[in-house]
């Protein structure tokens, strides 16, 4: 059916205003006949049957993935990362082992699923990255801009935790390991060595947890605070971090030709060694009992917000959604890629992983509570100390074998770490060269990297449901159902509000290691992501300003859609006639407004 520019009246203005095509047009006839605020009128957009992207206008065609394989085998690097291996067993831990498991799968269901099919299909309808992407609706472009900023402070960290891998995977190479007996250069009066069994009342710290804080981190004492200073640059944590951001522009170098071939190593790799793991400890004295602490629920638990707000948190980390990585690797796939399937593919994979994670990490530290004769919930103190800690003092149990384990253990968390880091660095390199087609990839990139590692020298001191469904149904050719509109439209958006408004009523002052930071430290935190939120309301009037009305900014961008100029045609056509043939119903304010189809 072929699209007719034709004006509506203010009385049909609802969610589904929007048809595909050109510029917008507000319908003078209509607008003169209504007394509603101008930011309620309906607006409607000139027909159009050719459409480039700014790729094509820069004479560029945009990348592709050679092949699908390369696109699932990325989408798991990035899923299947740290998110899964190092936070989400401490997280268990911290929040009652079996108890956490059910809120976690409830909030995957829920909330992780459809939003990781949400970002994919978004990514490959438009092939765009994370800020264009916001055509959808350029009122919200600044979620765009907040969510680059936050990625970007978030792969900082990450080249953090991947540089003191790489400090503990060259140290590993000695024989003994150096944090299995207390060496007089970084050990208290207090330090215990590994192989010592039970507890003493004497010693209160072991030997791998003051190699980490005193030697690895030259952390500084509790008396000492950042008041007095940030101290001296720490040059092997330094250079640790440089070959990490060295790799991860090396992956990147040549954009999807090096990244999707280094992503089949990043995604299989960890697998050889986590399976490797499970079987080892479950082998161990006493990993029945911390497996049994893992898979045994304490039903009291699910009444505390705490573990559901930490479900939340974890769900995000784990599958990767809200940094814009999914959205931007969706967005080099074919138009007519079967997302759906590699959807359930990587989200069932995600899932899997983070219980053999679980498993494996809780038959350790059931093997040392049994060791030094304490309580499971006593071993582990931190996220951080669970990989840099528990895992290595566990290892020195592992008899003529432990020096290898070591190293493939913290290889392991090397290549899970570039497969999270690379998505993200690689989601702000394409939002930049998506922004400015004409810049060199390869600059940006190095750029980029330089400048993020730079930032990073501070850690080395002491829209409308139903117009979205008619995109996914003319892309994958299967409407979405009841479960993905409920949990896109309700779920998703209810359960991201409880969490921000819990979090923000129960914040607490930020401490470390017995030191709590000053409040002005707590200020410029709370400045940081003041000025990321404030993006959001601050770029939308921007936008509404330059189109006329709110009503204009809410609406999709004049080239939001397919860029295939051939497929555009097509789209347009169909979604004039999805919406000719919808069904309407009068709303207050709204006036007439399309019904959800399932």
């Amino acid at each position: 059916m072929a699209f007719e520019n034709k004006g509506f009246n203010a009385d049909e203005i609802g969610i589904d205003s929007t048809i595909p095509g050109g510029d917008f047009q507000i319908d003078k006839e209509a607008k003169d006949g209504q007394g509603m605020p101008a930011f309620l009128y309906k607006a409607d957009r000139k027909s159009s049957t050719t459409s480039s992207s700014q790729d094509m206008e820069a004479g560029r065609e945009r990348e592709a993935w050679s092949n699908p394989i390369e696109f699932l085998m990325s989408c798991i690097a990035m899923s299947v990362g740290l998110g899964n291996v190092w936070r989400f067993p401490y997280t268990a831990y911290r929040n009652g082992g079996g108890a956490f498991l059910i809120p976690y799968l409830v909030v995957l269901f829920l909330v992780g699923k459809p939003l990781y099919y949400l970002e994919l299909c978004i990514g490959q309808f438009s092939s765009y990255g994370g800020v264009k992407v916001w055509k959808l609706s350029p009122m919200f472009s600044g979620v765009g801009f907040g969510q680059m900023f936050a990625t970007l402070s978030t792969a900082t960290y990450y080249c953090l935790l991947m540089g003191i891998t790489v400090f503990y995977m060259f140290a590993s190479f000695k024989n003994p390991l150096p944090w299995q007996f207390c060496d007089d250069s970084w050990a208290d009066e207090d330090c215990a060595d590994s192989r010592n069994n039970g507890t003493n009342s004497k010693f209160s710290k072991s030997a791998p947890e003051e190699y980490f804080v005193n030697y690895v981190l030259n952390q500084a004492s509790p008396d000492v605070g950042v008041d007095d200073g940030l101290g001296a640059l720490d040059w092997r944590l330094v250079g640790c971090i440089a070959f990490a951001w060295a790799v991860i522009f090396l992956t990147l170098a040549r954009g999807l030709k090096s990244s999707g071939k280094v992503a089949y190593f990043t995604a299989m790799f960890p697998y050889v060694v986590l399976i490797t793991f499970l079987i080892k400890g479950a082998t161990l004295k006493g990993a029945g009992e911390g497996i049994k602490y893992f898979i045994t629920p304490q039903w009291e638990k699910l009444a505390e917000p705490e573990v559901w707000y930490q479900a939340i948190t974890q769900c995000f980390f784990s599958l990767a959604v809200g940094f814009g990585s999914t959205t931007m690797y969706a967005s080099f796939n074919r138009f007519d890629h079967p997302i759906y399937r590699d959807t359930l593919i990587i989200s069932l994979l995600d899932t899997a992983t983070s219980l053999m994670s679980g498993f494996a990490t809780f038959a350790v530290i059931g093997h040392l509570a049994d060791r030094l004769g304490v309580d499971l919930d006593k071993v582990v103190t931190s996220d951080a100390g669970l990989s840099f800690i528990t895992y290595p003092d566990a290892m020195t149990s592992f008899g003529g074998t432990g020096v290898q384990q070591v190293i493939l253990f913290f290889f392991m968390l090397l290549t899970l770490g570039i497969g999270s880091a690379v998505s993200m660095v690689s989601s702000i390199v394409t939002i930049i060269c998506d922004q400015y087609p004409k810049l060199n990839r390869i600059i940006v990139t190095a750029l980029l990297c330089g400048g993020c590692f730079l930032f990073g020298l501070m850690y080395c001191t002491p829209v409308s449901v139903n117009n979205i469904c008619d995109d996914i149904e003319f892309m994958t050719k299967q409407r979405p159902g009841y479960y993905y509109q409920i949990c896109w439209f309700f779920m998703i958006p209810l359960s991201i509000l409880t969490i921000f408004i819990y979090k923000n009523v129960n914040l607490e002052q930020l401490s470390v290691s017995g030191y709590s930071y000053p409040t002005y430290l707590t200020v410029i935190g709370w400045l940081v992501t003041s000025g990321i939120i404030i993006m959001v309301p601050a770029l939308g009037l921007v936008y509404a300003k330059k189109v006329g009305s709110l009503g204009n900014a809410l609406k999709p961008a004049s080239d939001w859609g397919p860029k295939d100029p051939k497929v555009r045609k097509e789209w347009e056509a169909f979604a004039s006639e999805k919406r000719a043939n919808a069904s309407y119903t009068n709303l207050p304010i709204f006036g007439k407004v399309r019904m959800p189809k399932f």
